[in-house]
């Protein structure tokens, strides 16, 4: 009974809330083989799932008192990093230019959409049996935005937003060695930067807030090809960090293609 009694009393110290979160999801995987598709118009396109870091940028809560009626504001820069509740998808496609350049471009669960070149400095086309290399460079951004508002009980309105821009830098060095037509395995670095910038407006205030994540892992992977499709399995290991807090992981991802 007594527990009934205090629920129902924290209940209605608040007549109304509401509450915006700006946040971005950060991909482990890569699905980069360091081969490139070899010709000009030659393609393939990857979907993968894997495990993500959630990154919680600012927070702002809006709220009534049910006793006095006034309005409370709640707001700040999180920081947060957590592993994210379900696996993300992660898609990629890749375009050939040249036998040793391909265009590409990658996109994962609520995270920003990359567009890069992939350039193979060593070794043959996909069908040369040896030691394959190749560098990634990939740039993207992100926008988000949420608002929080309420309406008290003399029908005034209290509002406030939240606004993240993000522009992600992204570099993938790969080495590999083809077995055989079918089937190559490959080690992968990635170092990428996430610079971060966040505005939370209250009335007429105005906080605004910068910071830069950096991501790397090393990955372990393995592709499969049978005629036109492919599947391609990573695992390693990785870690977020930011000046406030770091976040270490085990990478893995399993993801299906289809090549032309």
């Amino acid at each position: 009974m007594n527990k009934v009694v205090l629920i129902l009393v924290a209940v209605t110290l608040q007549a109304c809330s509401s509450r915006a979160v700006v946040e971005y999801q950060i991909p482990r995987a890569r699905l980069q083989p360091p081969e490139a598709q070899g010709e000009l118009a030659k393609f393939n396109i990857i979907l993968g799932a894997e495990p993500q870091t959630k990154h919680t940028v600012s927070t702002l809560e809006v709220s009534e008192s049910f006793f006095s009626g006034n309005v409370d504001t709640e707001y700040g820069h999180q920081n947060s990093l957590s592993d994210h509740d379900s696996p993300g998808s992660l898609f990629t496609g890749n375009l050939g230019i040249t036998p040793r350049l391909d265009l590409f471009v990658r996109s994962s669960s609520d995270s920003a959409q990359m567009y890069g070149l992939k350039y193979q400095f060593l070794g043959g086309d996909r069908k040369a049996i040896g030691t394959k290399a190749s560098l990634s460079l990939a740039y993207g951004i992100q926008e988000e935005s949420d608002t929080a508002s309420i309406e008290n009980r003399d029908g005034d309105s209290f509002s406030g937003e939240v606004n993240m821009d993000v522009d992600v830098f992204d570099s993938l060095f790969s080495i590999g060695n083809r077995l055989n037509e079918k089937s190559i395995i490959y080690a992968s670095y990635y170092l990428s930067e996430y610079r971060n910038s966040s505005n939370i407006t209250v009335s007429d205030n105005t906080l605004k807030f910068n910071e830069t994540l950096t991501s790397r892992g090393l990955i372990l992977g393995t592709e499969y090809r049978r005629k036109q499709l492919s599947i391609i399995a990573e695992t390693g290991f990785g870690s977020d960090s930011t000046s406030e807090e770091s976040l270490n992981y085990t990478i893995l991802s399993l993801s299906a293609g289809f090549n032309m």
